[in-house]
């Protein structure tokens, strides 16, 4: 293990510089924390991020890289890393990095030709380009930044989540209750470092922003709103992004109904339009992934779930057609319920199938904490007095009907914009429920002041029912003495300290339950170089541009490109359509000569140690087998003949079809018969320079040819000869190829993501329109 340096100082004194910071914003501009709750947020983050922020450690859970070859050799972190967090290791931090060596370079990030047959960065929302959190992190090393994200990040959701409780006219005390309920909670802790994570984390700060422009309306709260509604369209969760926008409408309207009717008009047309500001600014973002993401395989299976769920069963109520089918539907709603009522209710063993309905981290996003719990069902049952509980209680309503999946709400769900199909049944809104939880908790704080006998009693009522309506276990009964401790706390301790010692019981119950989501992990395990990732990089710097494929459970697709490495997998981004071409990979075994890897530019092919395939591997040890590949095709290059495909099934035809001299193209108006080359041997590409952006070749031919590739076409990609504008067509199923005239020709294939352009025009326009109504002198008219 390296030992502890000065430089590991560095993160820590990052964060205390960026945190000052911001605090002195809400200080200047808006409202102040109390010293005692920075004080008390400050206590907590450091808790949390101590040792990643000034001991050396790291929060990526890079112990998960054992579970896969070439990395079983390496010793096991103590404690061993969360495997529900893997997604960090295998996708977000390769994103990041390949988005990171594009801005270092000066370049947008704009496509990846390492990963797949090219992967459009910038149009994937797992890149976080625009991530708040991870751009204020930027200039740290990437393994060192995710401790300063997660602690800029709780530290946000804790500090507006107060702010915004505050403005809402609960006392100190009470908002800071529900701060902590919010910030420690399942949502923010068990999501940190996913994009989610900090769609969560900004939620309360729109809503703050939202509060504060019905209230007071300066432009400092018109571009508080912009700020945290781009940090929520940037941080790259498409899906949660949506529910957090909808949840800032539907409070923009329930407040604008309790404010003076002439107000109205002029409060909800500028926060609108604050919002539409933001929309454009971000264009260059949400333009291109709307196509992108809408072109997956992920995207493809849920639409496809929810047409035939529409066309079978549009409200969801043939589940409950018999006694045995309303049987089993209590049953998966029972089993949703214990989680949000004891995030303990399912012990998950690393040796073992979870128990649960999804996986912790789903499962246990809405709870927020026993008290809690306990205090917002004293609300609901009592009723509630403050203006606002009933946007509560009805968003945490229809959360906790989407999360249990009551019929008809899913269906009606996928069918309604901006909601849509959702790969997770739509319970990634317990966002919802934990927010409206913390709500409804911090005002029954402030009741319980003047209603004591009344409530205590009620709590005690509610209490038993939660524990006797959830199916009693071995793993329930923490959650049981943490709620009799509760009710204790608000019988017997003395009002001036009921607070505070609630607030206490809240804390350790939630540290407890949801400290150890994120351990810390030893910094020599991010991403070590065993010998066949080094014999790896040397090959590629002898022949550049070389790619590898590699078989089940051996280096996670994305993983190559922190290596600096290229890998033709699909893994789980790619499009439908190049996972059908390339999916192949996937698969337990892997033919060495399958034509499919020479079409693929596959030099090597990584195996595990024990791997057996004919010949002799180029290299191998206990991290694993190399294999060296004769003939893979080059990424551009020219087949001398072409084979014509209708409707037949093209990727069948693929695995047996030798590219090296034979190109599958579609039949068209121009060439209805096959081509064959007449003098094959008299023409030559060269191929020269490839980047984020454009690729660049020689040609010289003899005749007219077409010229394939290894290039996923996305509709991206323009092709330039000789400086003019050529068709381009599809060749070898999804990939970008084209005829070429002969004559010797320089070729320039240039990359855009789609509508890309459109979105820059727009990001440009709104951020001049920002920055003349945010900007405008005082005293100076900005109506809208």
């Amino acid at each position: 293990m390296p030992p502890w340096s000065l430089l590991d100082l560095v993160p820590g004194l990052y964060f205390a510089a960026c945190a000052a910071a911001g605090l002195w914003a809400l200080k200047r501009w808006f409202d102040a924390l109390p010293k005692a709750t920075t004080g008390l947020f400050l206590a907590l983050v450091l808790a949390l991020f101590g040792q990643e922020l000034f001991g050396g450690q790291i929060l990526l859970p890079v112990d998960n890289l054992r579970g896969f070859h070439p990395f079983r050799q390496l010793t096991p972190a103590d404690p061993p890393g969360n495997h529900l967090q893997g997604d960090q290791i295998a996708l977000f931090t390769p994103l990041a990095a390949s988005a990171r060596r594009a801005l270092a370079a000066g370049r947008w990030p704009l496509w990846d030709a390492d990963s797949g047959a090219g992967l459009p960065l910038l149009a994937i929302p797992e890149t976080q380009l625009f991530h708040p959190f991870r751009l204020i992190a930027l200039p740290l090393p990437l393994e060192r930044a995710a401790g300063v994200v997660a602690s800029l990040q709780v530290l946000t959701a804790l500090s507006f989540a107060f702010l915004f409780f505050r403005r809402l006219g609960s006392s100190p005390s009470a908002a800071t209750f529900a701060a902590l309920a919010f910030g420690l909670g399942g949502f923010i802790q068990l999501w940190l470092g996913w994009p989610r994570g900090a769609v969560g984390a900004l939620l309360p700060a729109v809503l703050y922003a939202v509060l504060r422009i019905c209230d007071r309306g300066s432009r400092r709260d018109h571009a508080l709103l912009i700020v945290t509604v781009l940090g929520i369209l940037g941080a790259g969760d498409p899906e949660v992004a949506g529910y957090a926008l909808v949840a800032a409408i539907g409070w923009l309207i329930f407040r604008l109904a309790h404010s003076a009717p002439a107000a109205r008009p002029a409060i909800g047309r500028r926060a609108l339009f604050a919002g539409l500001l933001a929309a454009t600014i971000t264009a260059p973002l949400l333009l291109p992934q709307s196509h992108w993401t809408s072109e997956t395989t992920e995207a493809h299976v849920v639409r496809e779930r929810s047409r035939n769920a529409q066309q079978q069963d549009p409200l969801g109520l043939t589940t409950l057609g018999t006694a045995e089918k309303r049987r089993q539907a209590f049953q998966e709603a029972t089993a949703r319920l214990k989680p949000l009522v004891a995030a303990g209710a399912y012990q998950e063993h690393r040796q073992a199938l979870y128990p649960g309905p999804v996986n912790r981290n789903e499962d246990a996003a809405a709870f927020v904490g026993t008290t809690s719990l306990l205090l917002a069902l004293l609300v609901v049952v009592t009723g509630g007095a403050r203006r606002g509980n009933g946007f509560w209680i009805a968003s945490g309503a229809l959360a906790f009907c989407a999360i249990l999946g009551l019929p008809p709400l899913p269906q009606l769900l996928d069918g309604l914009w901006p909601f849509g199909p959702s790969a997770s049944f739509h319970r990634r809104l317990a966002l919802f429920l934990a927010l409206a939880t913390a709500a409804l908790a911090a005002h029954a704080l402030d009741r319980l002041d003047r209603s004591r006998g009344r409530a205590t009693l009620v709590a005690g009522g509610l209490g038993l029912a939660i524990w006797w309506g959830t199916p009693a276990g071995e793993a329930m009964w923490p959650a049981l003495a943490v709620l009799i401790l509760a009710w204790a706390l608000l019988l017997g301790c003395p009002r001036r300290y009921r607070a505070l010692a609630l607030g206490i019981l809240l804390t350790a119950e939630l540290l407890l339950l949801h400290g150890g989501a994120n351990p810390a992990m030893p910094r020599h395990l991010y991403f070590p170089t065993p010998p066949t990732i080094e014999f790896l990089q040397q090959a590629r710097q002898q022949e550049p541009g070389s790619r590898l494929a590699a078989t089940h459970r051996v280096l996670l697709p994305r993983m190559a490109s922190i290596y600096g490495l290229g890998d033709v997998r699909p893994g789980r981004l790619q499009p439908e359509i190049y996972a059908r071409l390339a999916g192949f990979l996937s698969a337990p075994e892997v033919d060495l000569d399958d034509p499919r890897l020479d079409l693929l530019g596959v030099r090597w092919l990584l195996t595990a140690p024990d791997a057996d395939l004919p010949g002799e591997p180029s290299f191998g040890d206990a991290s694993g087998q190399i294999w060296e590949r004769p003939n893979p095709l080059p990424r551009l290059f020219l087949p001398p003949a072409t084979e014509l495909v209708g409707d037949q099934p093209w990727a069948q035809r693929l695995a047996s079809l030798d590219p090296h001299r034979t190109a599958l193209v579609r039949a068209g108006p121009e060439r209805d018969t096959p081509w064959q080359a007449s003098h094959h041997a008299a023409s030559a590409l060269e191929f020269r320079a490839v980047d984020d952006q454009r690729l660049t070749a020689r040609i010289d031919l003899a005749e007219e040819r077409l010229m394939a590739s290894s290039i996923y076409q996305d509709g991206g990609w323009r092709l330039l000869v000789d400086g003019r504008r050529h068709p381009t067509q599809l060749a070898n199923g999804p990939l970008l190829a084209a005829w070429l005239p002969a004559g010797d020709h320089s070729l320039e294939l240039l990359y855009r993501p789609r509508r890309f352009l459109l979105g820059m025009l727009l990001a440009a326009l709104g951020s001049a329109i920002a920055a003349a109504w945010l900007g405008a002198p005082k005293g100076r008219p900005t109506a809208v």
